[in-house]
């Protein structure tokens, strides 16, 4: 019997065929995945292990980790070369709670990791790309014409360098972070008794200050200048909030009421103030009356009650 020109038994031997070979192929394909699949394993690279470090806050030597002063931090990576590798950026989370981070270079050897913490709008940083190396990494203020533009972030800076782990279960490095900047608190006294007002628009100017740092966490730049706001206290003394700056030494101040300068530490006895260093607190206390000056370094943070007596 035909079925359209074709034999019941050629049908049925061409059904046959097809079915052989696709139950072959299957098997077959089956086969080959495992065979590859061993093949693959067997000549692969193994796989390099990431590298992996905490951060750890200092101040002073003193692990402030916890308390939560660092707001964020950001790593910038760079490989054996120094060329710029990656950037990653961390939550306060991550610092509060010590997690490691993984940091994955599978072509490097041995990286440069350099922390910046507390980066605000205060600051610009230098965007870096793959043809970017570690000298091209800069963190500079906020300016215009010399004069700060914006609040001065908490900066907090560390470096480190890492070669590749041995394995996974290798030690976890750490990475300190230290404070480089300084704070400004100003007081001045006698400046009713002088105009016989608290009335006026004061403010001080403090001069003698660097605009950057440079991949090493170390001071560049031009020089620039502060511009602090002064308000009156319940003694009327002209004080000012404690400010941010970046370190200085012979910084001047000056006092300017209604934009015209009315003292200045340059020339006030005992007005030479040395130097504002990293993690302390400068407090500086001028006598417009008696034309003096005293100074008195303080940890960070620390309030200062100035009493009138009489």
């Amino acid at each position: 019997m035909k079925k359209n020109g074709i034999s019941a038994s050629t049908f049925f031997a061409i059904t046959l065929s097809f079915v052989m070979i696709f139950s072959f192929n299957a098997c077959s394909s089956d086969s080959e995945d495992a065979i590859s699949s061993g093949i693959n394993d067997t000549k692969s690279e193994p796989t390099s292990n990431p590298y992996s470090l905490v951060i750890k806050t200092l101040a002073k030597g003193q692990d402030i980790t916890t308390k939560g002063a660092v707001k964020n931090a950001t790593l910038f990576v760079f490989n054996e070369n120094n060329e710029f590798v990656k950037q990653i950026n961390l939550d306060k989370s991550i610092l509060l709670q010590r997690k490691a981070v993984s940091i994955d270079c599978p072509d490097s050897d041995r990286i440069t990791v350099i922390a910046w913490g507390g980066l605000s709008e205060g600051e610009n940083v230098v965007s870096l790309d793959s043809a970017n190396i570690i000298s091209d990494l800069k963190i500079q203020l906020q300016q215009n014409n010399g004069v700060v533009t914006a609040a001065l972030g908490d900066l907090f800076y560390g470096q480190i360098t890492l070669n590749r782990p041995v394995t996974k279960s290798s030690d976890i490095q750490t990475l300190n972070i230290e404070r480089k900047v300084s704070s400004l608190a100003i007081n001045t006294k006698g400046v009713n008794k002088k105009y016989g007002t608290t009335e006026g628009s004061y403010y001080y100017k403090v001069k003698k200050s660097k605009s950057s740092f440079n991949y090493n966490g170390e001071l560049t730049g031009n020089e620039v200048e502060y511009i602090i706001p002064a308000y009156f206290n319940d003694n009327n003394e002209l004080v000012t909030e404690t400010t941010p700056i970046l370190p200085a030494y012979n910084i001047v101040i000056e006092l300017y009421r209604d934009n015209e300068m009315i003292f200045s530490s340059k020339n006030a006895k005992n007005g030479e103030i040395s130097s504002a260093n990293a993690g302390e607190q400068v407090n500086v206390n001028f006598n417009i009356t008696l034309n003096n000056c005293s100074i008195k370094v303080t940890p960070w943070n620390t309030i200062i009650q100035n009493v009138t007596v009489g």
